[in-house]
């Protein structure tokens, strides 16, 4: 199944439902918003919903925006935070073709209980209440002391569609949950202010249901349960209403005022998904009811927001339904299986997905007897398409897209009339009050701060800066970068992608002229966005305070007494050039019989690194000054050698005959960059006769800058500076046991996750995932997950379990 670009059916839609309409205002204001502030979606695909204090969560992370892929994110922020501890960790990593893996290690010291994991990029912090949350049960060696309250149940009511207006007839949604946020079975009975039985009420699902009444005016409801008593919304003289049911192919709504005033009249009901206007239809300004229907059959499945405004472009009523064309599935199967449960027993097998797929996907296997499915676990589906536009927790997610449940769809329109969906207010957009985007993309890590002069403390305005980077980064790699300061002796550098602490070394570019100076960064680390903290609360309690099987003083991973037997490991001494050469040098650059050596790490001379080299390595012959250096190395071509007799040089000056071919950290440089590069800079110098790296087997002088123990960051000289920054969490590689080469009784392996394949790319014309792993000691039955999202916006949700 292809899918429609939803910009194309939206167009499609708004010329069938509103032909002869021009766009309201309202409409423009909406479509403003939503291209200013796009509604941003991420969802983390986890190994398992229950872990032991000191386990690591690892995860994969996809970002959509309007039912596709979204590439406006390059970071995402992902925390995991207790009720009474607040934030407890926070790694920070790079996203790629809106796509992110990593993991998240649980500190050993949590008690046990319900945990928040929750994830977002700066973009979605725009809207702050809309970020991916998942509840992760984690079992420590104590229990955490929680007060000690009374169950107490809370029983709220929702008029459909907002409005409980007098003299008409209302249906009325309702929602009962215990103290801890647990849903609640209810039944009561509704009674006026005299006392009189009006109706019975009851909970069809999860403590959700509805009813209707035709209320008098001025008239007070309630319904008492154990003393307590819960009143109904208050009864409005007067107002508009709006009732939406499913229908074959689509939703019939009907309105219906007993408005007088004209500005509680509806002159028009707008319905939008994601921000963007999907049905219109203008009202007749003299009816007081109206009825209609939204044909869905061409829509994407999800939450569809249908509003009644006056002819101000204020809102009457509002009503949140649910869409679900089965369009974004895309099916998988199992095949190539071989299962076994034996100890240590390779298992593998395929997911086929459909032909013409191509995404990122990822997948689980875990041992199911101690990764039990938590009641608010959710998966891709239900997260993208509900749980992301709603604001509360939703227990039970998943049952919702279960194909094989009939109530389903009924059921799906209890928690739409029971939740609230506030991305924005109609009034700010009718005002064209737009708040000014806080937050925007990074795009990386940008590095920013400012440079003085040591001495005399004032700005190094204006300037060209040479910056240098202790670790690999993918905006220059091992060569360093040109920076100019402005006028106040600031710099920004970005789109920069680095992982941990690095070190980064600013210094003039004028050589042994530089000035000394001084470089700060604005902030330290990538950690510390001006994000605003987000209070959320979820369900505390934990059904079974240690899971079945779980031991309280954790024993997890590979564990066991590993005897390892004497190795005798024979060698030949190296002496510390060799040592250096190995350390530094790589490919077509290490070794070679007819190189020239030199180790300058604890040279401490002035003047820059062509100056040194004078009278220094034979046959290498340094001309010129500062701007003007030239090399010339007698013997360094192969015609030296072939013919016996050196190159013509009847005057001796080398300005025309240079023949040294130069490289920084085995790149082509020039003389300009080498030589503006501090003297305490460098590691090693290595001069190489007719190299495979120079046309026509021409000599190469490598410089390699110092690395590893070899810096010294507090012993730079010639005016340099250095600085240290925190980039992203280092990405870890998930660890799978090889026993096809040893299976020793004396390993103990009590394994959870027995997989994790955080990131599998399936190509159109090979669309398998293959999966191979080995049981745990313990392993009795295991859960595969397999989720993901295809380059059109189709999500994967594969899984099932495997028993004996």
């Amino acid at each position: 199944m292809v899918k429609t670009p939803f910009i194309f059916v939206l167009f499609l839609l708004i010329q069938i439902t509103s032909a002869g309409q021009s766009n309201t205002p309202i409409e423009s204001q909406l479509s403003k918003w939503s291209e200013k502030d796009p509604i941003q979606k991420l969802y983390l695909q986890t190994d398992r919903d229950t872990y032991l204090a000191g386990d690591t969560v690892w995860f994969k992370g996809y970002f959509m925006s309007l039912f596709e892929p979204s590439y406006d994110n390059t970071t995402v922020f992902v925390e995991l935070t207790g009720i009474d501890e607040g934030v407890i960790v926070t790694n920070v990593f790079p996203v790629y073709l809106s796509v992110a893996a990593g993991q998240l290690e649980i500190p050993d010291t949590l008690k046990t209980g319900n945990y928040l994991l929750r994830a977002y990029s700066p973009l979605m912090m725009n809207q702050p209440l809309f970020t991916f949350r998942k509840i992760l049960q984690i079992v420590g060696k104590d229990e955490r002391t929680l007060s000690q309250k009374p169950s107490v149940l809370t029983v709220t009511f929702f008029p459909e569609s907002g409005n409980f207006i007098a003299g008409l007839e209302n249906t009325i949604a309702f929602k009962a949950h215990d103290s801890e946020g647990q849903p609640a079975d209810f039944h009561g009975i509704i009674r006026n202010s005299k006392g009189d039985n009006i109706t019975n009420i009851q909970s069809v699902h999860d403590g959700m249901g509805t009813f209707k009444l035709t209320p008098e005016a001025e008239e007070i409801y309630f319904v008492e349960v154990n003393g307590t008593r819960y009143v109904l919304p208050i009864v409005e003289k007067e107002g508009t209403k709006l009732e939406v049911v499913n229908s074959n192919g689509g939703k019939r709504f009907r309105i219906v005022s007993t408005a007088t005033r004209d500005e509680l009249k509806p002159a028009l009901i707008l319905g939008q998904m994601q921000g963007k206007t999907v049905f219109r239809k203008k009202l007749e300004n003299d009816g007081s009811e109206f009825k209609g229907s939204v044909n869905t059959g061409s829509l994407y499945s999800g939450i569809l927001h249908l509003t009644v405004f006056n002819e101000n472009n204020l809102p009457l009523a509002e009503r949140i339904t649910f869409v679900d064309n089965k369009e974004y599935i895309v099916e998988g199967n199992l095949t190539d299986e071989h299962f076994t449960f034996e100890k240590k027993g390779k298992n593998q097998f395929s997911i086929i997905l459909p032909d013409s797929i191509e995404g990122s996907f990822s997948i689980s296997v875990t041992d199911t007897h101690y990764n039990e499915q938590q009641d608010y676990a959710g998966n891709i589906w239900s997260w993208f398409l509900l749980g992301s536009d709603l604001r509360g927790n939703i227990y039970r997610p998943y049952y919702y897209f279960d194909p094989d449940n009939p109530k389903a769809a009924e059921h799906l329109e209890l928690v739409m009339m029971t939740n609230g969906w506030t991305r924005f207010k109609w009034k700010d957009l009718s005002e064209e009050n737009y708040l000014p985007l806080k937050y925007k993309d990074p795009g990386y890590i940008t590095l920013s701060g400012s440079i003085t002069s040591a001495g005399k403390k004032r700005a190094f305005a204006d300037k060209d800066i040479i910056l240098f980077m202790a670790k690999d980064s993918t905006r220059f790699g091992k060569n360093p970068i040109l920076l100019t300061t402005d006028a106040e002796g600031r710099f920004t550098i970005d789109s920069l992608i680095f992982f941990e602490k690095a070190y980064f070394l600013f210094s003039d570019v004028k050589g042994n002229k530089s000035q000394s100076i001084k470089a700060r960064f604005s902030k330290d680390d990538i950690f510390g966005g001006p994000y605003p903290v987000l209070t959320q609360s979820w369900p505390q309690n934990i059904k079974a305070s240690e899971a079945p099987g779980w031991d309280p003083l954790r024993d997890t991973g590979l564990t066991g007494k590993n005897v390892l037997r004497e190795v005798i490991v024979k060698g030949k001494y190296r002496s510390t050039l060799e040592k250096l050469d190995d350390d530094y040098a790589s490919g077509m650059f290490k070794g070679n019989f007819f190189n020239r050596i030199l180790d300058i790490r604890n040279e401490n001379s002035s003047g820059d690194i062509f100056q040194y080299l004078r009278e220094r390595i034979p046959g290498l012959r340094v001309a010129g000054g500062p701007g003007s250096y030239r090399l010339n190395y007698r013997g360094g071509n192969l015609r030296y050698y072939l013919d016996g007799e050196p190159p013509d040089d009847p005057t001796g000056d080398v300005e025309d005959n240079s023949n040294v071919t130069v490289f920084l950290d085995e790149m082509p440089s020039n003389n300009t960059m080498i030589e503006s590069i501090p003297l305490g800079r460098i590691a090693m110098v290595k001069l190489i006769p007719f190299s495979p790296m120079v046309a026509g087997g021409g000599t190469a002088l490598a410089i390699y800058l110092k690395k590893g123990k070899d810096l010294e960051w507090n012993n730079i000289d010639n005016g340099a500076s250095t600085a240290e920054y925190y980039g992203y969490t280092i990405i870890k590689e998930f660890y799978e046991p090889d026993y096809s080469i040893d299976r020793s009784a004396n390993v103990r392996d009590n394994r959870t996750t027995l997989q994790w394949i955080a990131d599998y790319q399936v190509k159109a014309s090979n669309p398998r995932i293959p999966v191979s792993f080995y049981n745990s000691d313990r392993t009795q039955k295991f859960r595969i997950v397999a989720e993901g999202v295809t380059t059109e916006g189709r999500l994967l949700h594969f899984e099932k379990i495997i028993s004996k």
